[in-house]
């Protein structure tokens, strides 16, 4: 039920524009609910239209930390206990955690293997160096017999660092930020 004109001259439809029409009019012809405003959405920042303030800082350079990503070994399940019996490299302790931990010194990564199948590779430097550990994990599983393949990778976490010369204001970059940042103070 919706009343385009209550006169010739008032037009709700251009009064509510932004209005989410929610009025339900009960029998006695009262409303019960009243109109409500709908969310504006934060506008996106283009990251290549931002610019530099006038005194042209130099933007600081970083350092990737730490690259987390996850892929799938192409099986259905794996059971882990005998894996870890059979195999010395590999660390499970299903009372502490329900994956299995393999390590490997070069690139120095962890890479924890779940009943599901599925990896999770941590501890590269970079992304490449990720894609080259979890193809080594892999390697390493099938040349002690295990039927598996490398399959759909992807990466989950990058971790980076940076220098700089100045104090943040991590209240005004959360509020001014919103959809690209996360800031908890409280914890």
């Amino acid at each position: 039920m919706s009343k385009r004109k209550v006169d010739d001259s008032y037009d709700l439809a251009e009064t509510y524009d932004n209005v989410e029409s929610n009025i339900i009019t009960s029998p006695s012809g009262l409303d019960t609910k009243k109109p409500r405003l709908k969310k504006t959405k934060k506008k996106r920042i283009e990251l290549e239209k931002l610019e530099l303030p006038e005194n042209k800082l130099k933007l600081p350079a970083f350092t990737l930390q730490n690259v987390v990503a996850t892929f799938n070994l192409g099986v259905d399940s794996l059971d882990l206990r005998a894996i870890a019996l059979a195999k010395p490299f590999v660390e499970y302790n299903p009372q502490k955690f329900a994956a299995a931990s393999l390590r490997i010194r070069n690139p120095r990564t962890t890479a924890l293997a779940f009943a599901s199948g599925n990896m999770v590779c941590t501890g590269a430097r970079t992304e490449i160096e990720s894609r080259f550990a979890g193809r080594k994990y892999v390697r390493i599983l099938q040349k002690h017999g295990l039927p598996v393949s490398f399959r759909n990778f992807k990466i989950q976490n990058i971790v980076a660092s940076s220098e700089i010369p100045f104090p943040l204001k991590l209240v005004e970059i959360s509020k001014n930020y919103g959809p690209y940042v996360s800031y908890e103070p409280d914890l």
